[in-house]
C-alpha cells in the first residue's frame, strides 16, 4: 500500500514538473515576442511646428500707379491739291463762203437685177428654200405639241384588283413563324403600272417575320391593264394580308 502511494506521489511530481516547464517555455516565448515587437516599432515622426506670421498691410508701400494710356497717333494733314485750270475750247469763227456751190445733176439709177431663182425651184418659193419644195411651205414650222401627260393612277378596291390578277398566288406562310405559332396582319399599298405590273409598294402595317414573304409574292403578280377611254392607266389599292394558323 505504501508503494502505491509512493508511485502516485512520483506521478504527480512528474506532471507538475512538466506543467512548470511548459509554463516557463510559453512565458519566455511571450516575453520574446513583446521585446521583438518593441524593437521593430517605428517611432512617429514629429510634425514640424506651424509658423504664423502677421502682416500689417497699413505699413506696406502703396502699389505703383497704372501706366498712362497710349497716345493716339495723329494723321498727317493732307495738303490740298491745286487743280489745274481746264483748257477752254476755242471758238471757231464762222466764215461766209465766197462761192455758192451748185448742185450736181444726179446720175440715173440703174434698175435692180431681178432674181430669177435657182434651177429646180418652183414659182412662189422662198429665198433660201429647198429645191423641190412645196409652194406656200414655211421655213420655221413649229413642232407638234408634246403628248399629254399620263393620267394619275386611280383607286380600285382590293376585290377588283384580285379579279384582275392573271399571274401569281398569295404569299406562303413562313416556316419559322408557323413553327413559333406567330400570327399577323399586314396592310400594303400597291401601285400597279398601266402595263399591269407592280410598280411600287408601301407597307402601312407590317411584321418583320412576314414582310419578306409578302414582297416575294407581290413581285410575281401580273394584272390585266385597266383602261379609260381606250387608254391604259395605272391604279392603286390597299391590300390586306392575313396570316392566321388553322
Amino acid at each position: 500500500m505504501l508503494e502505491s502511494f509512493t508511485q502516485q506521489q512520483e506521478g504527480r511530481g512528474k506532471r507538475l514538473t512538466r506543467l512548470l516547464a511548459a509554463s516557463l517555455f510559453f512565458h519566455g516565448v511571450f516575453i520574446a515576442v513583446i521585446l521583438f515587437l518593441d524593437h521593430i516599432r517605428v517611432e512617429a515622426v514629429p510634425q514640424p511646428p506651424v509658423m504664423i506670421t502677421f502682416v500689417d498691410y497699413a505699413s506696406l508701400p502703396p502699389p505703383p500707379p497704372p501706366p498712362p494710356p497710349p497716345k493716339k497717333r495723329s494723321k498727317p494733314k493732307e495738303e490740298p491739291k491745286i487743280q489745274e485750270p481746264k483748257p477752254q475750247p476755242k471758238i471757231q469763227e464762222l466764215l461766209s463762203p465766197r462761192e455758192i456751190p451748185q448742185d450736181k445733176a444726179r446720175e440715173p439709177e440703174e434698175p435692180e437685177a431681178q432674181d430669177d431663182g435657182m434651177d429646180g425651184g418652183v414659182d412662189g418659193g422662198v429665198v433660201g428654200g429647198v429645191v423641190g419644195g412645196v409652194i406656200g411651205g414655211m421655213m420655221d414650222a413649229t413642232p407638234p405639241p408634246p403628248p399629254p401627260p399620263p393620267p394619275k393612277p386611280t383607286y380600285q378596291p382590293p376585290e377588283v384588283i384580285k379579279n384582275r390578277r392573271t399571274v401569281g398566288t398569295e404569299p406562303a406562310y413562313p416556316r419559322i413563324a408557323q413553327a413559333a405559332g406567330l400570327e399577323a396582319i399586314l396592310i400594303v399599298k400597291l401601285f400597279i403600272s398601266p402595263e399591269g405590273t407592280i410598280e411600287d409598294y408601301q407597307f402601312l402595317k407590317t411584321d418583320k417575320h412576314f414582310e419578306q414573304a409578302v414582297i416575294d409574292a407581290i413581285k410575281g403578280w401580273r394584272f390585266s391593264p385597266h383602261t379609260i377611254n381606250g387608254r391604259p392607266v395605272g391604279t392603286y389599292t390597299i391590300y390586306k394580308f392575313v396570316f392566321k394558323l388553322d
